[in-house]
């Protein structure tokens, strides 16, 4: 009888494992797209309407989300595509698929890149093959053919042949690339038309945002090589090129300077305002051309939600875009993190000592130090651990969903994934399960 119950007990065990294991590979991810969720149920994928109720049956060894009606999902080790009725679009023998979206898709087989149209429902594959596709989200897709790139928009035309070194960053209607010439990798800009605007000339370079970038050049000295060295015979040139005393300038979109000074080194722009260095100390410049907060900082954030974390003698405070503190420098070190020490939603993470706490835009602290972790504000809620357990507290920091959860996500179109007793399950915004609560 005994050794019956430890068979029992030792058969209950390994179910419990293998059952947990398999729902350990449902990611933690609340994922939606086009009012359509992915869930998951012991390791596979399958899909919901916004009241959980299931279009498409957990079945697939992974899924991303809907976009345009379709979506890439994983079956047997191959990628396929379907659409919202679960009806195959593209068949399942592809070692990776992209939705570039507008019914555009990048099919890998192979390790040859192909260019698709859904059109009513049918395939259509672009005429080429490619080594690398890169979906852009601003009207175009970066092509590789090998080592050199190019750009495909997207109603399938070649705006600029596969001849760049690289293509970097597409914004504020420029085109950031690099071209290799003579032993020399040189940044310059096309248009959103695929004509080169801004030439290639500078050593470096950042994407351009609201009429200003940030460009480096150099003093040049060109240095004989003997010929008998690779270069000669492989690149037909015996020379190669040093630089010296580099340099940063603020350029428009026309290539004019912004501004006559020059800086030791500069952060991509945003929001109008670029953080520029100079003797080893920090300011920032506007789009206009004007040095509006001086150079007295060790170490700043780029601005975003209209405000900057600068940092001065080991502690931090936050600046508006004409240099004011809207809080005191009383905070700790800025950390090279994304949800802190930025606004976001209309409120940042910071630290004071070793905890976390939250800041509104007047500089108020309304969410105490007393976190170990804090994630981001969304849905009016903020996930946060105390303790070891996480739960969520609202712009306040009142609890409005109690600490007890082993692991939890911030909240993402009023659901979140959370963790407890090893089991993975979806609450909504009053902290009731509303997906897998068996």
């Amino acid at each position: 009888m005994k050794i019956v119950k430890l068979l029992t007990l030792l058969l209950i065990t390994i179910v419990s494992i293998v059952n947990l294991k398999a729902q350990n590979k449902c990611s933690s991810e609340f994922l939606v797209g086009e009012n359509i969720i992915r869930i998951c149920d012991n390791g596979q994928y399958g899909y919901s309407d916004m009241k959980f109720n299931t279009i498409i049956k957990p079945q697939y060894d992974y899924g991303k989300a809907f976009l345009g009606g379709y979506c890439v999902v994983k079956k047997n080790n191959k990628w396929g595509v379907i659409d919202v009725n679960n009806k195959v679009i593209v068949p399942f023998e592809y070692d990776e698929i992209q939705n570039l979206g507008n019914k555009l898709f990048s099919l890998k087989q192979d390790r040859i890149f192909k260019l698709c149209r859904i059109n009513k429902g049918k395939l259509e594959i672009y005429n080429g093959n490619f080594s690398d596709i890169r979906p852009k989200d601003r009207g175009f897709i970066v092509v590789s053919l090998e080592g050199l790139f190019g750009i495909v928009s997207n109603d399938l035309k070649e705006l600029i042949p596969c001849k760049l070194e690289n293509i970097y960053d597409y914004n504020d209607g420029m085109i950031f690339s690099i071209i290799f010439q003579d032993e020399e990798r040189l940044s310059g800009f096309y248009n959103e038309k695929g004509q080169e605007f801004i030439p290639h000339k500078y050593i470096l370079a950042t994407p351009f945002d609201n009429s200003m970038a940030g460009v480096m050049s150099a003093n040049k000295e060109i240095v004989p090589v003997r010929p008998d060295e690779p270069c000669c015979h492989v690149a037909n040139h015996c020379f190669h090129v040093h630089y010296h005393d580099q340099y940063w300038e603020i350029i428009d979109k026309n290539g004019n300077r912004l501004i006559e000074l020059a800086f030791d080194t500069v952060f991509t722009p945003t929001e109008g305002m670029m953080a520029v260095r100079k003797d080893g100390k920090w300011g920032f410049v506007n789009n206009k051309g004007k040095l509006v907060v001086k150079f007295e900082y060790d170490r700043v954030n780029q601005f975003k939600g209209g405000f900057a974390a600068v940092e001065k003698n080991g502690k931090t405070r936050f600046i508006n875009k004409k240099g004011k503190g809207i809080t005191q420098p009383i905070y700790e070190k800025i950390e090279n993190s994304y949800e802190t020490y930025t606004f976001i939603n209309d409120y940042a993470i910071i630290k004071k000592g070793f905890k976390y706490g939250v800041i509104n835009k007047k500089g108020e602290e309304v969410v105490p130090f007393d976190y170990f972790i804090i994630k981001r504000y969304s849905d009016g809620l903020i996930c946060a651990e105390k303790d070891g357990k996480y739960g969520y507290i609202d712009k306040k920091g009142r609890v409005i969903i109690d600490f007890i959860y082993d692991f939890a996500q911030p909240f993402k179109n009023k659901f979140a994934y959370v963790r407890h007793n090893d089991k993975m399950f979806i609450i909504n915004t009053k902290g009731n399960c509303v997906w897998n609560c068996d």
